[in-house]
């Protein structure tokens, strides 16, 4: 998929915050023995997570998110942006139905 494929999707998608899934996020969240804390809020349609690891490391990050992202996942589009640095890990993760309604979600991980 080129660049202005994933624009025109991502422009035509709908997302949504949903009570359903906002308490399966925290369930999930939770359950993590590996998160210290958490917070999530929604800022108008996407999920805003920051998730203060027990241990930071870029492997726990990322598959702290992988899991996450399994979880939590539509079966149809799933499209991630990540950027790392020394201290923090963030994602930006849109996942969508064949319908293209989903939820965005902002991750940082420290």
């Amino acid at each position: 998929m080129m660049k202005g494929e994933i624009v025109n999707l991502l422009n035509e998608a709908t997302f949504y915050i949903d009570l359903g899934m906002n308490m399966d996020i925290q369930a999930f969240l939770k359950g993590a023995d590996h998160i210290d804390q958490y917070t999530v809020k929604a800022e108008g349609t996407a999920y805003m997570i920051n998730i203060k690891l027990k241990e930071f490391s870029k492997k726990m990050a990322k598959d702290s998110f992988d899991a996450f992202m399994k979880f939590i996942r539509h079966e149809y589009w799933n499209l991630y942006l990540m950027h790392e640095d020394l201290n923090c890990y963030s994602v930006k993760y849109f996942t969508l139905n064949e319908g293209l309604s989903g939820a965005c979600f902002e991750i940082t991980y420290c």
